[in-house]
């Protein structure tokens, strides 16, 4: 079980790169936004996972890992083609489409993960509510650290969280 933690765990790098990204745009992300963010992204999680047992079976992993690095290649050109919005704003509501396509978009990781890494099923309301709050914590105290540090600094790292999902969807299509 503590491997499967472990994976859940690392999941949120995507969840860490999304709260990063805006902090550094200068969008700072309130509590109840991040809690619908978290909610949402934990139902992406939570339906492959139940599935997985069916979907597992006729899966080849290879693949699945390649579809999964293309995507996170194709939201990294997503992070890497945004205009800068320089305004310093609070997001206080889920209601654009933009936010919930780049949720879905963050969780991709993990719902193939939880397609396909054969997550024992006696535990899955212990490994959804774990990814929960490892997602909450490291989507809102990303974007809250990065959001301060770059009010304090000014350094210009707008294309931060397209190099990081470009890095893990290189990893992900060689299986690193």
């Amino acid at each position: 079980m503590a491997t499967f933690l472990l994976l859940i765990l690392c999941l949120n790098i995507d969840a860490l790169s999304f709260g990063v990204t805006y902090g550094l745009k200068k969008i700072r992300f309130n509590f109840f936004f991040t809690l619908k963010i978290c909610i949402l992204s934990s139902i992406f999680f939570a339906i492959p996972l139940f599935l997985s047992p069916l979907v597992f079976r006729y899966l080849d992993k290879s693949i699945c890992n390649i579809i999964n690095g293309v995507v996170l290649i194709f939201l990294s050109l997503m992070y890497f083609t945004k205009n800068s919005n320089k305004k310093s704003k609070e997001i206080t509501t889920c209601s654009t489409k933009k936010f919930l396509y780049e949720c879905l978009a963050f969780s991709v990781d993990a719902i193939f993960t939880a397609f396909l890494a054969g997550f024992p099923s006696n535990y899955y309301i212990i490994f959804i509510l774990f990814y929960f709050f490892t997602n909450f914590l490291a989507i809102y105290f990303g974007n809250l650290l990065v959001y301060k540090f770059n009010t304090y600094i000014k350094i210009n790292l707008d294309y931060f969280g397209g190099i990081i999902f470009l890095a893990l969807g290189i990893f992900k299509i060689f299986g690193i």
